[in-house]
């Protein structure tokens, strides 16, 4: 198929084609691209957490789109937002090798460093990706769907990607700074300034250090386990000391309601749509828990229990 000087364009996004759709790899489609809103795609990202905005515009080749499509370009992105936290200008730029019959893929900003390379016949990765005090607030409305908010803080390091396309492997050591969060069910606030260590299925933590809002002290081991980003579950040990671990009000919860500060261990299992906690830990001084009674209880032969 040849594609002769075609043009798209709405209001001023404009896209260009010209060149050849063939299985013949010697024949190329140019394009060239100006001014695309890519916020056109939150209606596909908003349900999974994520709004995107800025304007692309770069220009470039493709080849062999029957098969492995062979790309050359070079495009960036112009005041760049995730979640409404703005990131500035991303370029992003793909060469083919020929000989080696691999891609080689770089993309810079202020925040995110990155650059691999893929070997299209081994299907194999190789790559990196360097974090610059990278925001965290643009995965806050991600793990709103986990009862965690108010995700704040800055993240540095450096994660590196092996493996294949369908089964990347991963590692890394993500460090944490001025970082805070609540979990809503118990409206606990946790600040922290730690490693986060990444595995190949995991994010683990080792004497991963949390400070609550009065300044008590508590540590946490263990991971997130996951099946390739899916099927994510719980496997987390804390330790603490006189800490914070509930603040809720009847608004919050009817169930059950307080301010608690606990010392000892809290173990958290299972899958964030079905997990439990086991505590062996004692209440500490302040604490006051409710449980409301509005309904009519019976009790039978039972002399130690008073409802007033």
């Amino acid at each position: 198929v040849e594609i002769q000087n075609l043009k798209l364009s709405n209001m001023n996004q404009v896209l260009n084609l010209k060149g050849y759709i063939s299985k013949d790899t010697g024949k190329l489609l140019s394009f060239m691209i100006d001014n695309v809103d890519i916020g056109n795609i939150n209606r596909i990202t908003e349900p999974k957490g994520y709004e995107f905005g800025g304007i692309l515009s770069g220009s470039g080749r493709v080849a062999n789109i029957y098969d492995i499509p062979v790309f050359t370009a070079n495009v960036n992105i112009k005041d760049l937002t995730i979640n409404q936290e703005e990131l500035g200008k991303l370029n992003l730029s793909s060469k083919w090798e020929n000989q080696i019959k691999a891609f080689v893929v770089s993309g810079t900003n202020k925040y995110v460093e990155m650059k691999g390379i893929y070997l299209t016949e081994q299907d194999s990765i190789d790559a990196s990706i360097m974090l610059k005090n990278l925001k965290l607030d643009i995965f806050d409305k991600y793990l709103n769907a986990y009862e965690i908010s108010g995700l704040k803080g800055d993240a540095n390091g450096t994660v590196m990607i092996s493996g294949s396309i369908k089964q990347p492997k991963i590692d890394g050591v993500v460090n944490l700074k001025q970082t805070e969060f609540v979990y809503d069910y118990l409206k606990l606030k946790a600040l922290t300034e730690d490693k986060v260590y990444i595995g190949n299925d995991r994010f683990y933590f080792n004497n991963f250090k949390v400070v609550d809002e009065n300044g008590n002290i508590g540590t946490i081991n263990g991971g997130i386990y996951h099946d390739n980003f899916k099927n994510f579950r719980f496997g987390l040990l804390a330790n603490l000391n006189d800490f914070k671990v509930m603040n809720t009000t009847l608004i919050d919860n009817k169930l059950f309601y307080g301010t608690v500060y606990a010392s000892g261990g809290l173990t958290v299992e299972g899958t964030p749509g079905n997990f439990s906690i086991y505590a062996g830990a004692t209440t500490e001084a302040g604490s006051k828990f409710v449980l409301p009674m509005e309904d009519t209880y019976h009790a039978k032969n039972t002399n130690f229990i008073t409802f007033a």
